[in-house]
């Protein structure tokens, strides 16, 4: 067994780095050869995402074996309470309580894949900003498609594919409303549990005045508009 190791720790080096020991003579056979490159094996097919939840879960086990492996775990649960799915991930690798408390109990809660919760009370339900733009010829979105996008639950009227790319899936919103700045604090992590003022009808008189006072600055439009329509207009 000696003799293997330090045979090993001789033989790997470096071309030109090879020294001959005292008791060894000429040049080692795998210097003396012309040396082969290694091929790397094509990617197989079997990493794409399949249609079918029983083939990806075997896959999974297999490349994982799961069946020596007891790091793997794999939990089955019914998403929105209807959906078969299931959700993965190396022991040790995730916080056991956090994917339960963030995961799968907001996973299998009941109407978590329907419109939001929140969607009547802002006048949206029923809102599908892709289904809208799906409409117009000018949608060019290949790279979407292959990866998935018509996968997602929902979002079928845009084609599916059968061996998408990427591996896909829809999110609730867990904030109370619907301005960009709620949905970007949550996209970092901030829930906002209760939701922002609203001013259909313009900011109160006295809160612009403070704010004209210390800016320095007067006000225009002060009203509910579009982004841009309110640069053409004023």
């Amino acid at each position: 067994m000696l003799e293997q190791i330090l045979r090993f720790l001789r033989f790997d080096r470096q071309d030109g780095e090879f020294e001959l020991l005292e008791t060894e003579r000429g040049v080692p056979g795998f210097l003396a050869v012309e040396r082969e490159e290694a091929v790397l094996p094509e990617r197989e097919n079997a990493e794409k995402v399949s249609g079918s939840l029983a083939e990806n879960e075997a896959r999974l086990k297999s490349v994982f074996r799961a069946d020596i492996n007891p790091d793997l775990i794999l939990r089955r649960f019914m998403m929105g309470g209807k959906t078969p799915a299931f959700l993965v991930y190396l022991n040790g690798m995730a916080d056991a309580e956090q994917v339960s408390d963030f995961i799968l109990r907001d996973g299998m809660r009941p109407g978590c894949l329907a419109d939001a919760s929140d969607a009547a009370q802002f006048g949206d339900v029923g809102a599908n900003t892709l289904r809208s733009v799906s409409r117009s010829e000018k949608l060019c979105i290949p790279t979407l498609r292959k990866l998935g996008i018509g996968n997602i639950h929902g979002l079928d009227f845009l084609g599916t594919t059968p061996e998408p790319l990427a591996a896909v899936g829809r999110l609730a919103e867990q904030s109370r409303g619907k301005d960009t700045t709620t949905g970007h604090w949550e996209i970092a992590g901030l829930i906002s549990h209760q939701a922002m003022p609203l001013f259909p009808d313009g900011f109160p008189a006295e809160l612009l005045e403070e704010l004209s006072r210390r800016t320095g600055r007067k006000i225009l439009c002060n009203r509910p508009y579009s982004g841009t329509e309110v640069i053409k207009d004023f």
